[in-house]
């Protein structure tokens, strides 16, 4: 190669790094917004009917443009990821795909199987081209951050903020249908932040709150780590005034896991000077934010006690509606049982079976097992329990490597979390933080966190 043809390929190389290091920052920083462009409006009895119509999301552009980047690298190198991952979570995919051909909305099927391979498609970028787990780590502290925060003065403020152009939901808490607590007359709004529900925001700020507190574990003392202090915390808040029951539950088992971890850990006498501080670090940080998501909870305990007060009307009416959900299903399980609706179809299968209801009564099932019943069949439920299995089966391996549990609890909180809601799987934010959660995991073993022989593949 001569040097002017060297020189040509070591410029072309400098300039996709510089936009792929980009494109990687915004690809985490905007996983947790609802920024998207509806191609398509489906309406239902006149109304805007949210999981039958088409969107192309921010992050869906910044992936694309990604792969473009990867495409175009003269020295690219390929790993498909670890076998005992890679065989049931391209099974599943497959399954997908297939069946777009039996779904009940072909077309809206083919558009959901894009998004899972697309996001699918990201996971083998973020494996193959990420060096650092804090190329990842970064920004989503601040995509994260920027969501606890903006959720925050939204409950504060009572109102949203009046951004609808950057995802933000329009949010008044005398609106009826809008999230909100009651207590003595009052209603309050919970915090959203840019995302549609706050389920979804308490959700994502749980999860990724022991991988924050790992990246603290990693930092000397210095400016970004006592702003990694301060957005911690500031998460902590978030969830605290999501109000999301489940949410609350994740974070507070999450944290006390964490705690019981670092106390182990810094007692270990044959653990280094260096990993006995970061233990004493993980210890003192989750110690901290259990200690503030209490306080939080504490000094909004009117309304507190009004999400455990079932003569309350609102929720009243979330049991009912969860009630009601889980009766449809049996109706689309019974009648779609061994291949499903087709994935992205159970809400139209909803609508064929009842088409009299206002459009909000249209929504999947609050629990994503039995929504991969209704949309895949027990064919494609079998595959997801053997990705869960062998999800179980790292952990069991790794029991003894103390260090790599911090970034594995989000895969665990997701999987929680999915037993009281459906938004992981029907809505781009948790089928991206799915596969971020995934990479996590993959990635932890690969930096050499532990030792080489106790590899998983």
């Amino acid at each position: 190669m001569t040097d002017e043809r060297k020189s040509e390929n070591e410029s072309k190389n400098f300039w996709l790094d510089k936009i792929e290091a980009v494109m990687v920052w915004l690809s985490v920083f905007l996983l947790p917004w609802q920024l998207r462009h509806t191609v398509m409006f489906a309406t239902i009895n006149g109304g805007y009917f949210e999981y039958g119509s088409w969107h192309i999301y921010a992050t869906d552009l910044v992936i694309i443009a990604l792969l473009v980047c990867w495409v175009l690298r003269p020295d690219k190198k390929f790993f498909a990821g670890p076998r005992w991952l890679s065989a049931p979570l391209l099974t599943l995919l497959v399954w997908m795909t297939l069946s777009v051909s039996w779904a009940v909305d072909k077309p809206l099927a083919m558009i959901t199987a894009g998004h899972w391979w697309l996001a699918y498609l990201w996971y083998l970028y973020l494996l193959n081209r990420i060096q650092a787990i804090s190329q990842l780590i970064r920004p989503l502290m601040w995509g994260v951050g920027l969501q606890a925060l903006w959720g925050v003065v939204q409950y504060f403020l009572n109102q949203s903020l009046g951004f609808p152009w950057l995802g933000e939901s329009i949010l008044n808490a005398q609106v009826s249908g809008i999230p909100v607590v009651m207590a003595n007359g009052v209603r309050q709004l919970r915090a959203h932040g840019m995302l549609p529900h706050a389920n979804m925001l308490g959700g994502l700020l749980a999860v990724a709150t022991p991988v924050l507190i790992y990246y603290y574990t990693t930092l000397e003392r210095s400016k970004l780590s006592r702003q990694l202090v301060q957005i911690i915390m500031l998460v902590v808040v978030g969830v605290g005034l999501s109000f999301a029951r489940g949410a609350w539950l994740v974070l507070g088992v999450g944290l006390l896991v964490v705690i019981i971890l670092g106390w182990s850990a810094k007692r270990e006498e044959h653990n280094s000077a260096d990993k006995r501080w970061r233990n004493r670090r993980q210890f003192n940080i989750a110690g901290g934010a259990l200690l503030l998501f209490g306080l939080v909870l504490a000094t909004q305990y009117q309304f507190v006690i009004n999400r455990f007060d079932l003569s309350d009307r609102l929720e009243q009416r979330s049991v009912e509606e969860r009630i009601t959900g889980v009766t449809n299903w049996e109706k689309i399980a019974g009648q779609y049982m061994v291949r499903g609706a087709g994935i992205g179809g159970y809400t139209v299968a909803l609508q064929k079976l009842d088409s009299t209801q206002p459009v909000w009564w249209y929504q999947p099932v609050h629990n994503v097992y039995l929504l991969m019943i209704g949309e895949l069949g027990v064919v494609g439920v079998a595959i997801w329990a053997w990705l869960i299995a062998v999800l179980v089966w790292v952990q069991v391996k790794w029991l003894r490597f103390k260090e790599n549990w911090l970034l594995v609890l989000p895969i665990d909180a997701w999987l929680a979390l999915g037993l009281v809601d459906h938004w992981l799987v029907s809505l781009q934010q948790g089928r991206l933080l799915l596969f971020l959660a995934l990479v996590l995991i993959i990635l932890v073993d690969r930096v050499s966190l532990i030792k080489p022989e106790s590899k998983l593949y």
